[in-house]
């Protein structure tokens, strides 16, 4: 029995090496995608997928957020004091929405400081403080939501507050803190923080949960649309928050006015990936990817009970400009996408 034992342990080592070497690549797993029948996507996103798995003349498009040197993030959890997942979610998306909007390199503005969600069992809070620092910049804070968000679910079962130093070579550069204070508790906490000025997304959901297609208009310039629809396998929430969030944080360097080609986000397990593609022969610019990710969230995704795999695409008066799906390779890579930033 234990030589059985010893020749499935290593069968299991053996494979854990192999999948870790094939890591997941844009040709990996669109071709992972492309090869399954059971996917009734349409012709067109299949079309546009295809596109990461061919050679260009032009850079390829993103697919890791940028690497600070000596940028690290220390984290002080509180496990006691547990907050609502999807609220966590929304005020993540919120906040580097907001952050994207300013210069990546640059002093940030924190005259918007806190950034806020009110659910069904509180209001969470997320808190920026750069402590009369003129090194912190958005490109910081953008790395601790995304490091936070990522290490929340893997270390305490939840997502737990927290407050978090961030450091540039031993240098404390700015703070970062989020809660959730109960129903009970907003009346007080209101009063301490009337005059912070805040930004919040102003959500409205579908009506309708159980729905698996629609459309809206862009928030902001009506010749745009959303269009969506979730079928294919089950996705756990936590795996498609995540690729959401590492897609934006991905993007949002870019500054608005660049012109979007695609986009890669993957989950912290990467056992699911978001590809974002801008169809050949048309234009469009970050600006427009980002507020159509960050609506569907405001929309679709976050009062939604449940995940399968997801496809959306992006119309300009009923042209089709961008293509994306959300879904599970059929051979994940083994790995952890807390990477990226040092943290303690």
């Amino acid at each position: 029995m234990k030589i059985i034992q010893s020749i499935l342990l290593i069968v299991f080592h053996y494979w854990l090496v192999l999948a870790s070497a094939a890591a997941i690549s844009p040709q990996n797993f669109t071709n992972d995608f492309l090869s399954r029948p059971s996917l009734r996507y349409s012709p067109k996103i299949l079309r546009s997928l295809t596109k990461l798995t061919q050679q260009r003349s032009q850079p390829p498009g993103l697919d890791t957020p940028p690497v600070i040197p000596g940028f690290t993030v220390s984290f002080e959890w509180d496990p006691s004091k547990q907050m609502f997942p999807p609220d966590v979610f929304f005020v993540t998306v919120s906040a580097i929405w907001h952050l994207s909007q300013q210069q990546w390199n640059e002093r940030v503005d924190l005259s918007k400081s806190t950034i806020t969600k009110t659910g069904p069992v509180g209001t969470t809070f997320v808190r920026f403080s750069d402590n009369q620092s003129t090194k912190l910049h958005p490109s910081h804070l953008v790395l601790a939501l995304r490091q936070a968000f990522f290490i929340m679910d893997s270390r305490y079962g939840g997502p737990a507050s927290f407050v978090a130093k961030l450091v540039l070579v031993n240098d404390v550069i700015g703070t970062m803190s989020m809660i959730m204070y109960p129903k009970p508790q907003l009346k007080s906490v209101k009063n301490k923080t009337e005059t912070d000025s805040s930004f919040t997304l102003l959500p409205s959901p579908m009506t309708n949960l159980a729905a698996t297609f629609g459309e809206f208009v862009d928030p902001e310039d009506p010749h745009y649309k959303v269009r969506w629809n979730f079928q294919g396998l089950e996705i756990y929430d936590s795996e498609f928050h995540t690729a959401i969030i590492d897609a934006l944080a991905t993007m949002a360097p870019q500054g608005h006015g660049r012109p979007f080609d695609e986009a890669i986000g993957y989950s912290v397990l990467e056992s699911v990936v978001l590809s974002i593609v801008r169809n050949s022969g048309q234009t469009i610019s970050y600006a427009v990817v980002m507020r159509a990710l960050v609506s569907l969230v405001a929309k679709v995704i976050y009062a939604r009970p449940s995940f399968t795999e997801m496809a959306f695409q992006i119309m300009h008066d009923n042209t089709e400009v961008v293509q994306a799906v959300i879904f599970r390779p059929k051979r994940p890579g083994i790995g952890n996408r807390v990477a990226g930033v040092a943290t303690s």
